[in-house]
């Protein structure tokens, strides 16, 4: 009786963690954005919950005689989509770009972003690791922005498999070093931003060889507080501040200082997040952070964004 619980327990276990399939539905529109005028798959009503769970067919609704094979962009924008819809290429022969902003993305995991994308904006999700085997065939990838979630790490060749990779942006994230590297193999970037981190290390030659850089900004870090365009000499100024700032001589008492308001910053995030109706509790960290902030031996000001006319083309992004 015992040995029949147990096999009966197993295959409960089984048909749970098996895939299960559901249908994903848009509305398909043209719209212009910065690289482009895109036909486009709106999602809505998606549901991803933590099972596997992949796309086993698409509900559409075209306009002006197009279908799938004309898609070029998914956006899943304010939904519940824990983990990417898997098997979604199968259905969008052409699509090149991902948008999956505000959802509640939380891993990377088990994933490998397919070859054709060239635009990938993860934006305001909850993502912690970046895992480097999810962009091992991403040669094509142009602009990678993972603003907003709750990245700690970055591995030093997470890059390495994105040559024509022009627009990076991991503002608004927990990272506290960047190894000097990174960049190694990306030639031919035009924009950094790593904005709002809390930064307390940087490799001297993180932007050696980045001839092509036009916008670079670390707003609101530690080590270095700067915004550059491309009329002055991006990386002969960056490379004299992580020299000077970044390189492991910060002030102690300056860090702990800056890490512990950072900490605090992100503490708001999440309680902002996570439980809305507490707002006096949340006005009353904020007034505590500013009144740290504005104690500390520090000028950065952690609001502060690039000057206007100067930011990655990437920088905001206007739900639909």
């Amino acid at each position: 009786m015992k040995f029949f619980i147990a096999i009966l327990a197993l295959a409960i276990i089984a048909i749970s963690s098996a895939d299960q399939g559901f249908v994903l539905r848009s509305v398909n529109t043209y719209k212009p954005y910065d690289f482009g005028r895109q036909y486009t798959a709106v999602v809505y009503k998606c549901m991803i919950p933590r099972e596997t769970f992949f796309v086993e067919g698409i509900n559409a609704t075209y306009w002006d005689g197009k279908g799938q094979d004309d898609v070029e962009a998914l956006h899943i924008v304010h939904q519940q989509v824990t983990r990417l819809p898997r098997k979604v290429f199968d259905f969008y022969k052409n699509i090149n770009h991902i948008h999956i902003i505000g959802s509640g993305l939380e891993t990377l995991d088990g994933e490998q972003l397919d070859s054709r994308i060239r635009y990938l904006h993860l934006d305001g999700n909850v993502i912690k690791v970046v895992p480097k085997v999810f962009f091992e065939q991403s040669q094509e990838l142009m602009l990678l922005s993972m603003e907003r979630n709750r990245i700690e790490t970055l591995d030093a060749d997470l890059f390495v498999s994105m040559p024509k990779l022009r627009w990076v942006s991991f503002a608004g994230n927990r990272i506290r070093t960047l190894p000097g590297s990174m960049f190694r193999v990306n030639t031919v970037i035009e924009c950094l931003s790593f904005e709002n981190n809390g930064l307390v290390s940087i490799g001297n030659e993180l932007v050696k060889g980045l001839d092509k850089l036009k916008g670079v900004s670390f707003d609101g870090n530690v080590c270095i507080n700067s915004a550059y365009s491309k009329e002055s000499n991006v990386r002969d100024l960056l490379t004299q501040e992580f020299i000077a700032n970044c390189a492991g001589r910060c002030g102690q008492s300056s860090i702990e200082s800056q890490n512990s308001i950072r900490n605090l910053e992100d503490r708001i995030k999440e309680l902002e997040s996570e439980a809305p109706k507490c707002s006096g509790q949340i006005k009353k960290s904020k007034n505590m952070k500013q009144q740290q902030s504005s104690e500390s031996d520090s000028d950065e000001d952690l609001d502060k964004n690039m000057p206007a006319g100067k930011q990655c083309p990437h920088a905001h992004y206007e739900a639909m």
